[in-house]
């Protein structure tokens, strides 16, 4: 009842100010159904059971001990179960009981969104399901007279659990899991903290005309065609890609046939049948399937799937990310060649590239690699630019123009200082709030490429009219690293 009260106050409140209806305050209320309106009905139910099996006033303390372990606290108590038992992972445990937001202190991040992910929704179906089955039972336990409607009630609720159960348990992308190993900010400095980035014989070869076939709903899933030239003066019999490690391959095709391969960490080596001559060429096709890094997301709330990341095969041998003593380093996979790209999408996000669209859900071009953004963002034309940003951040691209004037004045003085010929500034620039806490090296804010233009922001930002300048801050060297990654190519 309280829950509901709020509810309709905020609506009130919502209609009375005036303010245009947007996503985000759709969004905002989604939110608050299900960290809150949801959690107060599952513990409505967890009173009604309790009432029904416990008598007198022990059902007050019996509710007061539970709200720790299905609240975010809980997992600093299973962690202090588990530091003296040692029996479980508390972490587990922590994901599967809390009800409420998962990280309260986490920042709001406008190209996200909000944790809404599917996977939170059909968690709470469970409990109900779970709690409501428990009930019938004791409904049917006490009352006779309701046994057979009981029954069905029980059955219906049980039956309904085994496919959520399934799904959930089913691997995917959520943003904000509880603080696991698997959040933001956590997992990928973690893994790649102690990476081995040894990688032995590595042939030279040349990957060109991409056709790449792109489906995103909980997790990645991707087929990709794409020709192979040994560049090597000699023969070889394999060679070395780099594909981000939870993106498992489940086959490797070579001209239509199947071929040896191993994927271990970062690295995926494909074993030819017989020796690949100098300059020859093949086919190549890669599937696989798989959850994106958290800093790098991909499912169907947002995608964020820059150029640089090696969400498609990379030449490149080093890792998607290495680790030095004072932060994260994000490897740049781009392809050394300017080459056709042909990408199909199939999702349910309205998607943004720096392809062109040829079709329905079909893009193409020559360039040197792909980006491909979604979530909670538009794209407008300002200053003979395209701009794509969240939609929560209109009022930070309103001195866009004059911003623009500022980093091409820059550019220009960067190329006469250090004897570059003229660069052509890119007509598309992603403004995204695409950096973690891990980001400490401001020369990799800035990515830049002959169509497009990324500039990273962090996410927890208030969208003000002078935000773009919040980026001069070590400015040149953010441009001079940009300008080098063109260059390089």
């Amino acid at each position: 009842g309280i829950c509901l009260f709020v509810y309709i106050l905020l609506v009130v409140m919502f209609l009375l100010s005036g303010l245009p209806l947007s996503l985000f305050y759709v969004k905002s209320f989604y939110y608050i159904l299900l960290y809150w309106g949801l959690t107060f009905f599952i513990s409505m139910l967890m009173g009604i059971l309790f009432a029904m099996v416990f008598k007198g006033k022990l059902v007050y303390p019996l509710a007061f001990l539970t709200w720790p372990f299905i609240g975010p606290i809980n997992n600093m108590i299973f962690m202090q179960i588990t530091a003296h038992t040692k029996l479980f992972n508390p972490y587990i445990f922590s994901n599967i009981f809390n009800l409420g937001e998962y990280n309260p202190y986490a920042s709001y991040n406008d190209m996200y969104g909000y944790s809404l992910e599917s996977f939170h929704w059909v968690k709470r179906w469970i409990w109900i399901s779970l709690i409501s089955a428990a009930i019938f039972i004791v409904i049917t336990m006490k009352n006779k007279e309701y046994r057979k409607l009981s029954l069905i009630g029980m059955i219906f609720f049980i039956l309904s659990v085994i496919p959520a159960v399934f799904f959930i348990t089913t691997p995917q992308f959520v943003l904000k899991n509880n603080g696991t190993l698997m959040d933001q900010p956590i997992y990928d400095p973690l893994y790649y903290r102690n990476y081995d980035l040894t990688v032995g014989d590595s042939p030279n070869v040349q990957l060109k005309n991409f056709d790449i076939q792109l489906g995103i709903d909980e997790f990645l899933e991707a087929t990709v065609k794409v020709e192979m030239v040994n560049q090597e003066k000699k023969s070889i019999n394999k060679a070395n890609f780099t594909l981000y490690h939870q993106f498992k391959v489940t086959k490797i095709k070579m001209n239509g046939k199947d071929v040896g391969f191993e994927q271990k960490r970062d690295l995926v080596t494909i074993f030819f049948p017989e020796n690949i001559k100098p300059a020859e060429q093949n086919e190549l096709t890669f599937n696989y399937r798989g959850i994106s890094s958290p800093l790098f997301f991909a499912n169907n709330q947002a995608v964020y799937l820059p150029y640089y990341f090696p969400w498609i095969p990379s030449t490149n041998p080093n890792p998607s990310i290495y680790m030095e003593r004072m932060g994260m380093h994000r490897v740049n996979h781009q392809n050394e060649i300017t080459t056709n790209y042909k990408l199909s999408y199939d999702g349910s996000n309205h998607i943004f590239t720096n392809l062109e669209k040829t079709s329905g859900s079909i893009w193409e071009k020559e360039t040197n690699g792909v980006t491909v953004v979604a979530g909670d963002i538009r794209t407008k034309k300002v200053a003979n630019t395209n701009v794509i940003y969240p939609y929560n951040w209109e009022k930070g691209i309103k001195n866009f123009p004059e911003y623009k004037k500022l980093l091409m004045e820059t550019a220009t003085n960067i190329q006469h200082d250090l004897g570059l010929n003229a660069i052509e500034f890119p007509s598309t620039i992603m403004y995204l709030p695409v950096l973690s806490t891990g980001d400490m090296y401001d020369s990799e804010y800035f990515w830049m490429t002959k169509d497009h233009f990324i500039l990273g922001e962090v996410p927890y930002l208030t969208p003000e009219e002078d935000m773009l300048y919040n980026l001069r801050s070590y400015f040149v060297t953010k441009l001079v690293s940009a300008l080098k990654m063109l260059i390089c190519i």
